[in-house]
């Protein structure tokens, strides 16, 4: 009898797990069950180095909410290589490096610019056949990293936009599925029947190309006639050069700084009146495709001293940081975004009046400065979404942040 009872609860104790172990695993696939499929589709078109635009489509037989907003985007980055890794690489005897999604370099804004809950006004009605596009520039995501620096021609990048899958990992609490949880990034009209709410949908891949078409190119401050202004020069006479940043990243306006470089390539030295003054910029939110940039520093420039006369030698350089909430008018870096500086530098005192002899020249960066603020007293989008049918495809017309 008593080998019975010991036999009996055995094999309850035996079923108990069999059943415990089926639910477990059946709530395990639950929540590891990938998404539904969307009728919305991501695409990131990199157009030209510095404007790339995201669509979402929507390719479905029934209409959709979406939130058209870019700063959901989330790209994983195969990065172009850098020459120097490049070089390094040649000679590494090493397996190649593998690349496994997940544990790729990823490009987001950072939490002060990406948005932690939906905001209403971004909410889209995207009927079948209707698509929002919106126009970025890639330093809004990957600031001054040097992912940043690896955008080049032959990039991947994997685009993700919404908010991440997650589920319930809290003790004693019943795991859910990670897509009925919001916030959510597209779901169906109010009232209407169609697709599950989801919190985000993986885009197509997307490689960066080697050559640009110039009809898609923006207008750009850099590409006018300025940054060929330096003046002809003896092969053996001084000649100035202004350098600066690639990138900068900055909290606010308000903590906006830029170092400018000034250096002497040439192979003499010059008697020079430099101050900072002598350094102006050109300012445009990069969102603003062929707008008139805003002309910074112009209006402080000051006549000739004596004291600021001094001997530039040659190889010599001298930087010189400025502080562009002193120099700007007071709005220009009101709405988070990135911006372009062109900087430029005017030497014209030719020291006369103190009988001297100064150099004087008029030359542009070699290269521009991309600024990303990360805050603002602004919102981000200057304009309130649209959508447009698929056949329009009108890439300067999809919407920018403004300045």
């Amino acid at each position: 009898m008593k080998h019975q009872r010991s036999r009996y609860f055995s094999l309850l104790f035996g079923a108990t797990c069999l059943a415990f172990s089926w639910r477990t695993q059946a709530q395990s696939a639950e929540v590891n069950a990938p998404p539904p499929s969307s009728p919305v589709l991501l695409t990131v078109e990199p157009q030209t180095p510095e404007q790339w635009v995201m669509t979402l489509a929507n390719h479905g037989d029934t209409s959709v909410r979406v939130l058209a907003d870019a700063r959901l985007l989330r790209m994983e980055v195969i990065g172009n290589p850098l020459p120097d890794a490049l070089a390094r690489a040649s000679k590494d005897t090493r397996a190649p490096k593998l690349y496994v999604r997940g544990k790729m370099p990823v490009c987001e804004m950072p939490a002060g610019m990406r948005p932690r809950l939906p905001s209403p006004e971004r909410w889209l009605e995207l009927g079948p056949g209707e698509r929002y596009r919106e126009s970025f520039h890639p330093v809004a995501f990957c600031g001054a990293s040097k992912t940043a620096r690896e955008l080049g021609p032959g990039a991947v990048i994997y685009p993700y936009f919404g908010w991440p899958n997650r589920s319930n990992t809290k003790k004693n609490v019943r795991p859910t599925r990670a897509v009925s949880e919001p916030p959510y990034a597209i779901e169906p009209l109010r009232g209407q029947l169609g697709p599950e709410p989801q919190r985000g949908i993986e885009g197509t891949p997307a490689l960066v190309p080697a050559v640009t078409d110039p009809a898609t190119a923006p207008a750009s401050a850099t590409s006018t006639d300025a940054l060929a202004n330096q003046p002809p020069a003896s092969e053996m006479g001084p000649r100035l050069v202004l350098t600066g940043p690639a990138q900068r990243d900055v909290a606010s306006g308000h903590e906006a700084t830029v170092t400018m470089t000034v250096r002497n390539t040439g192979k003499r030295s010059a008697l020079v009146h430099l101050r900072s003054d002598d350094i102006t910029f050109s300012l445009r939110s990069s969102g603003d495709v062929g707008a008139a940039a805003v002309s910074c520093g112009v209006s402080l420039r000051h006549g000739a001293v004596r004291d600021f006369f001094s001997t530039f030698g040659a190889g010599k350089s001298k930087p010189i940081t400025m502080s562009l909430l002193e120099i700007c008018p007071s709005s220009s870096l009101a709405r988070p975004g990135v911006y372009e500086l062109v900087a430029r530098l005017r030497l014209e005192q030719t020291g006369e009046i103190y009988g001297l002899h100064a150099f004087t020249t008029d030359v542009t960066a070699t290269s521009p400065t991309w600024l990303r603020v990360r805050s603002g007293t602004l919102p981000y989008h200057a304009t309130p979404p649209q959508a447009e049918a698929e056949s329009e495809g009108r890439a300067p017309d999809a919407e920018q942040p403004a300045l």
